[in-house]
């Protein structure tokens, strides 16, 4: 006589095994979407960053303009640098240019820059991709020999609105508008 054996199956338990995959199936699901919203967020931090480096890259290119043209660095005060279609910065050679004339080539070459002319979509004649969204910059002398440079730009997710008035207002919310700023002194040689 045979000995029966006994699986320990019961006659209920037949639909846990479907119920186990359809709740694995689930948990996956929800984790998927998390790590979906996590490359979101992380596409946006990228962003953040990038568009700030290049700020700050061409924050560092104005001050060292303004201060290598000491003689003529009233001539960068301006509210508004970088609006506006990409320009010919045609001038006079270096050699012979008057500080004036050096300053009016930087400061349309800053503005170039604040439009993205560095990096083109495609071939030369391609779109100017470069830049932050919406960049300016702003050059003010609150003092003599003193000027407070900022570059302002829209960033991609709203936070606090920043301390610099340059471009206040000119980007709807104003958790979008991102700035940076340095103080250029300019030493006075004149004796």
């Amino acid at each position: 006589m045979m000995a029966s054996i006994d699986h320990g199956r019961t006659e209920g338990q037949g639909g846990f095994a479907l119920l186990e995959v359809l709740i694995a199936l689930i948990v996956s699901v929800i984790g998927v979407l998390g790590l979906i919203g996590l490359q979101a967020r992380s596409y946006q931090a990228e962003a953040e960053s990038y568009q700030r480096a290049q700020a700050l890259v061409i924050l560092e290119d104005i001050a060292s303009r303004v201060s290598a043209n000491r003689g003529a660095a009233a001539d960068y005060v301006a509210d508004d640098v970088g609006t506006g279609v990409l320009e010919d910065c045609a001038s006079p050679a270096v050699a012979t240019a008057t500080p004036a004339e050096v300053a009016d080539r930087d400061l349309c070459e800053i503005a170039n820059s604040l439009r993205g002319a560095a990096e083109r979509a495609g071939s030369a004649a391609g779109a100017a991709v470069g830049a932050m969204s919406l960049a300016r910059a702003c050059i003010a002398s609150p003092a003599a020999d003193t000027y407070v440079i900022s570059v302002v730009w829209a960033g991609v997710v709203p936070t606090g609105a920043p301390a610099s008035a340059c471009g206040a207002g000119e980007y709807g919310d104003e958790g979008l508008r991102r700035a940076v700023s340095t103080v250029v002194v300019v030493a006075n040689l004149e004796g």
